[in-house]
């Protein structure tokens, strides 16, 4: 059974699921982990006609695997996780809980889910979205933004929590988004740019790059976009300088006693970032630099370059039973997981992440239902609203081009948001 597409009649008083790190004023607030169970809400969080259904499961600090609150399940096969740390948010809006979530991303925590379970989800430009008066303990990498199970609803969700917020100290300088009609017309006699560093997608997984591929080639033979061939350097050094960014940024805004508090993994993990050296810390900012100044001349030769990869360069991450009783901690796949989507935290460009279609299970999962498979496309800094016209596109690949069409999980909890 597919998904058929939203109306746009059905936006008023639709309900939304955040994850559990905004501060929403009557529900408790945690981050998934046990050292946060006391903070309270500070102010109600205006979400427009939209009603919050409920808390979502956050996997404790940004690791999908949470023996604190419990592990959510993939809806498309019970034996794969839903990605972290925005799962619980991806997994409601793909089990039909739900069409639209709130999630925070500072490695990938929005795009990860959206693709593994199968839903669309935007990571906004560093600084676009407010939070406030929820603490960011990953300032310069970490944004909230929507996830979506359908473009419609991810594009109301973006436009909502777009809003400049003045009393934000970097929001406020964001203009309003804009209207994709006004989009369509300043971008209809413009070249279409994509951009592709085959070697660095060469290392996905083969299903991966093939559903990639089967999409970038509906985008150039049907919709007229062009392949611009582009490299990027040092992504292998990127990504090991985001990660001491993120974990150096996460522990400073913790206490030395609340460390033990946490799971024993992530105990480890952030120990990592508290022993960083400051020379580290510089280094890994001016690699930023390079790697944001590469980007710039790229979209000033390019103008609306989007630049794609694979979300994740694996279909899926299956897990042992066991996992869930007695943690999991895997740094080779989380690097792995994070191969594509940490450049776009930091150098704070905006990403999108499309479903482009389904594998067969492995592992541990054999047996289970079909595992999504996602693409991202990453823009300029700024230019979501044109993501968000890419993505529409994207929707048009998987509904009419993609054989079987968007699949519907197994585990699907009602119709009444999806009906035709």
């Amino acid at each position: 059974m597919n998904y058929p597409v939203a109306k746009a009649c059905d936006v008023p008083y639709r309900p939304a699921r955040k994850q559990n790190n905004p501060v929403v004023k009557g529900l408790p607030l945690y981050y998934g982990a046990k050292i946060l169970a006391s903070c309270g809400p500070l102010q109600d969080l205006l979400w427009s006609n939209a009603g919050f259904a409920s808390l979502r499961g956050l996997p404790e600090l940004d690791n999908n695997n949470n023996q604190t609150y419990g592990t959510p399940l993939n809806p498309h096969n019970d034996r794969y996780y839903t990605g972290g740390s925005s799962g619980g948010s991806a997994y409601a809006v793909s089990a039909g809980l739900v069409p639209l979530a709130i999630g925070n991303d500072g490695g990938g925590s929005i795009r990860i889910p959206s693709a593994y379970c199968g839903v669309y989800g935007l990571k906004p430009s560093s600084g676009r979205v407010s939070i406030r008066p929820t603490a960011n303990l990953a300032k310069s990498t970490a944004v909230a933004g929507p996830i979506a199970a359908n473009m419609v609803d991810l594009e109301i969700g973006y436009r909502i929590m777009a809003q400049p917020d003045p009393l934000d100290r970097d929001s406020k300088h964001f203009p309003p988004p804009r209207s994709q009609t006004a989009i369509e017309a300043e971008t209809k006699t413009k070249p279409k740019y994509l951009g592709v560093y085959d070697e660095w997608i060469a290392s996905a997984d083969g299903p991966v790059r093939e559903a990639c591929q089967a999409a970038i080639h509906y985008l150039t033979t049907e919709l007229g976009y062009t392949i611009v061939p582009i490299t990027l350097p040092l992504v292998h050094s990127g990504q090991l300088a985001h990660a001491m960014t993120i974990m150096s940024e996460a522990i400073s805004g913790l206490k030395p006693t609340q460390i033990t508090q946490l799971s024993p993994a992530n105990q480890v993990l952030l120990s990592v970032g508290s022993r960083t050296p400051a020379t580290d810390f510089l280094q890994a900012q001016k690699l930023r630099n390079l790697l944001m100044q590469h980007l710039a001349h790229l979209f000033t030769q390019y103008p609306g370059l989007i630049i794609l990869t694979p979300t994740t360069p694996n279909a899926g991450w299956s897990f042992h039973p066991s996992e869930l009783v007695h943690g999991s901690t895997d740094a080779n796949m989380q690097i792995r997981n994070m191969e594509y989507v940490w450049l776009a935290n930091f150098t704070g460009c905006p990403a999108i992440s499309v479903p482009v279609g389904y594998v067969a299970p492995q592992g541990e999962g054999r047996g289970g239902g079909m595992v999504p498979m996602g693409m991202m496309g990453m823009g300029e800094w700024g230019s979501e609203d044109e993501l968000i016209g890419f993505g529409y596109e994207c929707e048009r690949f998987l509904r009419e081009r993609y054989e079987g069409a968007r699949a519907r999980p197994g585990n699907f909890y009602r119709e009444g948001f999806f009906a035709s």
